[in-house]
């Protein structure tokens, strides 16, 4: 197929091979369900396949349940709303995986519209540079496991993950965030918030609930409060800066 809008547009249950090479495609709509869009990787793993949204739009927006995007490089979406994310996941849309992506000069890198059919989602062992709002945006919802991400070189304003509006049930864990706002949840609970390190340019956290977990995160500060903003009294902190790092390589 010429561009990857038409090989996925083939219908439900099929794996979508993208070749190296660089691909000026926008918006490009899922449509179907239980796809897999894989990217090529060279025997070194490096992204051998990119998908250039040249400042006019998204990369993916994901309607149906069940589609993976994977070994994939997403770069330069629009600074606009609401055609900005790197991938944009709808609210009927469920049990989705990102895996080994890197987003780059992004205004979101992931993110989700509100819905409480939201469920089931894992973002694994991606990398995030230069976003302008917010890395990971979770908008109510269940069951996220967010694992072994990074987040460099982006805006110090907007958090890397941002949980709000009744996200529950969620692991957020060993992720490298070294920019932007940290982790912020809001109106959520039962979250697990653990095994971060967290060595931002302005604040590293933030919970007003008290409603989640948070245990063996690393921070940047040896003093309190170590940049962590507006968290309720009972989180545990843990100055152990690094403790996430040493863990991930």
């Amino acid at each position: 197929y010429p561009t990857i809008q038409e090989a996925v547009n083939q219908g439900d249950n099929n794996v979508v091979f993208v070749r190296a090479g660089v691909y000026d495609e926008i918006n490009i709509h899922v449509t179907t369900s239980n796809n897999t869009i894989i990217g090529e990787v060279d025997k070194n793993g490096q992204l051998l396949t990119v998908l250039d949204a040249q400042r006019a739009g998204c990369g993916f927006q994901l309607w149906k349940p069940e589609t993976t995007v994977a070994n994939l490089v997403i770069e330069n979406t629009s600074n606009g709303w609401p055609d900005n994310s790197g991938v944009w996941i709808h609210s009927e849309s469920k049990n989705n995986t990102i895996v080994n992506c890197v987003f780059r000069r992004v205004r979101n890198a992931i993110f989700f519209d509100p819905g409480t059919d939201n469920s089931g989602m894992l973002i694994e062992d991606n990398r995030i540079y230069g976003y302008s709002y917010a890395g990971i945006t979770l908008d109510s919802g269940w069951k996220y496991i967010i694992i072994n991400n990074q987040f460099h070189m982006n805006s110090k304003r907007g958090a890397a993950i941002e949980l709000r509006n009744n996200v529950t049930e969620s692991l957020i864990e060993m992720n490298m965030i070294s920019t932007g706002d940290g982790i912020e949840v809001f109106d959520s609970d039962r979250v697990l918030i653990q095994s971060n390190e967290l060595t931002c340019d302005d604040r590293n956290a933030v919970d007003p609930t008290g409603l989640n977990r948070w245990q063996h995160n690393g921070y940047s500060d040896f003093e309190y409060p170590f940049h962590v903003y507006n968290i309720h009294p009972g989180i545990t902190i843990d100055n152990r800066a690094h403790l996430a790092h040493s863990m991930m390589y």
